[in-house]
């Protein structure tokens, strides 16, 4: 892309540091870096993120009120090497750590695909015959088809902002839960901050924190923040792939993004 003579590159990096190098190079090319979503650590690049460190540090409040302070957790680690993976574990478990009794007594990659995700919960239920929570950027529909395979009641989850996941927390009976948002418009926020900048609209920061609004089936729950019910026809569409992600966009954005072409349409 560089030696194409490249205006703008947006990243979405799988490793905080790996691409630092080819991005200095970049930068020195004059080229605009926008790195969003997972976020490198280049100083010359532009940062965009979900303020995902508030994030893990509210899903986990969240279970360990609706706990009570007590119970038995399993912890989803996401995808072994992704820089939000470390943070969402980091921030749960410090949370967790705060209420003597609770324990995290099983561990799995979820890979942030549904089949490891269903396999990850039903090893840990195998091996634990009490599970009150299983907590991590999972898909809730895998983790409650996990649950109902092994006989076991329907425990508060948390999950990551697909469409299967409110589905599931808003029409399967019995299931509760919070569903944490990192917004898959971030892309477009990037993309609308790169064509921004070559017009000569530098933004008064490089680095650029979304807060994103979290939703759960009992929105009574404190945690300090205001709770989004999550109901069909809102976040929930029965109809419409389970892989997308709901809300398209962060809150606040000048512009747009319908269903429709989130999908292509």
């Amino acid at each position: 892309m560089i030696d194409q003579g490249a205006k703008a590159i947006l990243i979405d990096a799988s490793s905080s540091t790996a691409l630092n190098a080819v991005i200095d190079r970049a930068c020195k090319a004059g080229i605009i870096v926008i790195s969003f979503d997972q976020i490198v650590s280049a100083d010359c690049a532009y940062k965009i993120q979900s303020n995902i460190p508030k994030i893990s540090n509210l899903q986990a409040e969240y279970i360990a009120k609706v706990l009570k302070g007590k119970g038995n957790i399993v912890l989803d680690r996401g995808l072994p090497g992704a820089p939000i993976s470390k943070v969402l574990t980091d921030g749960a478990k410090a949370v967790f750590a705060k209420y003597p009794d609770i324990h995290i007594v099983c561990e799995f990659d979820g890979q942030y695909a549904e089949g490891p995700n269903e396999q990850g919960v039903a090893s840990c239920l195998a091996a634990n015959p009490q599970v009150d929570a299983v907590v991590g950027p999972s898909y809730c529909a895998a983790t409650i088809r996990a649950l109902k395979a092994a006989n076991r009641p329907l425990v508060p989850t948390t999950c990551a902002n697909f469409n299967g996941s409110f589905v599931a927390l808003s029409t399967e009976k019995g299931a509760s839960g919070v569903i944490l948002v990192n917004s898959p418009g971030l892309s477009a926020l990037a993309m609308e901050t790169a064509l921004e900048i070559m017009d000569g609209k530098v933004p008064p920061s490089k680095d650029m924190t979304i807060d994103t609004p979290m939703y759960a089936t009992d929105t009574s729950v404190d945690i300090g923040v205001p709770l989004k019910k999550i109901e069909v026809g809102t976040v929930a569409f029965p109809d419409l792939p389970p892989g997308l992600s709901f809300p398209l966009l962060p809150e606040g954005l000048p512009f747009t993004i319908t269903n429709d072409e989130a999908q292509g349409k």
